[in-house]
Parts: C-alpha cells; structure tokens; sequence
C-alpha cells in the first residue's frame, strides 16, 4: 500500500466532482455545518488547521466532505490543502474517533481558565444578540466565537462574575445573564454593579423596584426549566431596561404573542429586517395557540 501526499489548490469545480463521483461510502452531509464553513471562507475566516482529505486506494473520499461542499457552496478555492491518496478502506474505521474539541478546550488554550463553558455559550449568545437574532436559534461559527471572547475579554470576565453573584440565589441560565451582563458593564459598569448588587443581596430595595421583581419572579420561585433562551433574555432585558431608566416594575413577563420584543435600550441590533423575523414568529405562536 503507497500513500501519496499532495499540496493542492481545491476549485469549487474540482470539489464539485470529487463529490459526486468518489463519495459513495461516507456519513450524511450536514447542511448547518457546511453553510458555516462556506461563510467562513466566503468572509476569508476559514482557518487552515492542517487537516487533510483523504482518499482510499480505490479512489474513494474518506475524509473533507464537508470542507469540500462548503468549497462548492462559497465558490472559494481553498489553497494549499494537503491531501492524502492510497489509505486503507479500513483507516475510515478510526477517523474522526478522537473526543471533539469543544470551545471551552479552545479557550483554556488561549488561557481563558474561569467558566470558560459558560463564557464560550455567552460568546455564541452575544454575536447572535448582536446580529439582532433575539431567537438565539442561527448558527455561530467556533473562529468568530473565539475570536469575540479575545475581543470582549475583560467585559466576559465582569458578565462572569455578576453571575455568579447572583448565581447563588438561583438565577439560570448562564450563557445568557453572562453576554448580557457582559454588554452591560461595557456601557455602564457603576450602574451594572448596582443591579447586581440588589439581585444578589436583596438589600436597600423595595417593591416595585425592578431588582426586587426579578428576584421575585425569578430568583424565589422555581423556574420553568422548559422556557426557550428568548423568555429569559426577555425577562432580564426588561429588567435591566427599567431599572437603568429608573422605571418602576411590578410585574415582570413576556408575552410573544401580544408584546413586541425588546432589546437593551442602549443598543440598536434590531433591524427592519429583525423585527419583520420576531413579528413572523409571534404570529406563529398565536397561530398555534388558536389551533
């Protein structure tokens, strides 16, 4: 058996053939994933790991489908790709056997120690915020993930440890309380410390007061567990708009059907376009509601 090493330029033509001609025998193709890739080359933010595609000695691919179908999708030429010829049928049996690297590996490598699970979801929460998808369902790739937690850092750090302030009464989830408490002590970390303050101690603050709804509401009463993440950024949003514009608050919900969505006051992420995707949703909600 001759193994055969190549450093090639891989054209969308070239992956396109590849693909319909030598991938008889691999698992399916997973549409999320190469739509992330393809984004990432067409953006130039693909990165260059040094893994191979792999053919056996009959010519089968076993091993880049999914780097090759993004190659198609995007029209981008990935260049320099070392691609290996003559493996064993049998070496497609130990590809890819090895544990995934998940995000949070990737940033305790950069050196990010504390939380770095929970930091690598708020991350993934923060550029979907951002991007104005309040519905927290769109596909984040891992580079852009990293590459805002190196951004945000000292931001993350602060979100991380509000929540865990106010963590210790109950409140979830993680991910969320973090990238929003993060945005927060970017625009105002005084009057952030303040809100965490009140939500963990429960001290200095009354009725009304939007600190003491919150803990009311979700803090002292068991959660819903089955709420989607939009519930729960709608709660804390709504809480920290009204309490940074000095508003009273007695009754904290979310109502999609009959409310529009909000965003925090001192950010502008939703678009047109935004808000045209939020209003169909809740339309849909009442939809099935009336079924």
């Amino acid at each position: 058996m001759c193994k055969k090493i190549e450093i090639m330029d891989i054209t969308p033509e070239w992956a396109n053939t590849i693909l319909s001609k030598n991938n008889t025998n691999n698992r399916l193709i997973s549409p999320k994933h190469v739509s992330i890739l393809a984004e990432e080359m067409a953006g130039g933010s693909f990165q260059d790991n040094g893994d191979t595609i792999r053919f056996s000695t009959d010519g089968t691919l076993l091993d880049g489908q999914h780097r090759l179908a993004a190659v198609v999708k995007s029209g981008v030429t990935l260049k320099n790709a070392i691609v290996v010829f003559g493996l064993g049928q049998d070496s497609i049996k130990s590809i890819d056997n090895g544990r995934k690297r998940t995000n949070a590996d990737r940033l305790k490598i950069l050196g990010i120690s504390q939380s770095t699970r929970h930091v690598a979801a708020a991350s993934k929460g923060y550029v979907q915020y951002m991007n104005g998808d309040l519905l927290f369902t769109s596909p984040v790739p891992d580079s852009l993930i990293l590459d805002t937690v190196k951004e945000k850092s000292d931001f993350f750090t602060q979100g991380t440890i509000g929540f865990r302030k106010i963590q210790k009464n109950g409140l979830r989830p993680p991910a969320m309380c973090i990238f929003l408490l993060a945005l927060c002590y970017e625009y105002n970390k005084e009057t952030t410390e303040q809100f965490v303050d009140g939500v963990s101690l429960g001290e200095n603050i009354h009725k009304g007061d939007p600190r003491y709804t919150l803990r009311n509401a979700m803090i002292c009463r068991p959660l819903n567990l089955q709420w989607k993440k939009y519930m729960f950024a709608q709660y804390f949003i709504k809480t920290i708009n009204a309490f940074f514009k000095k508003e009273e608050m007695k009754l904290l919900r979310f109502t999609p059907e009959r409310e529009k969505f909000q965003e925090l006051f001192f950010t502008n992420v939703i678009t047109n376009e935004a808000r045209v995707r939020l209003d169909e949703f809740s339309k849909k909600l009442v939809s099935v509601n009336d079924e």
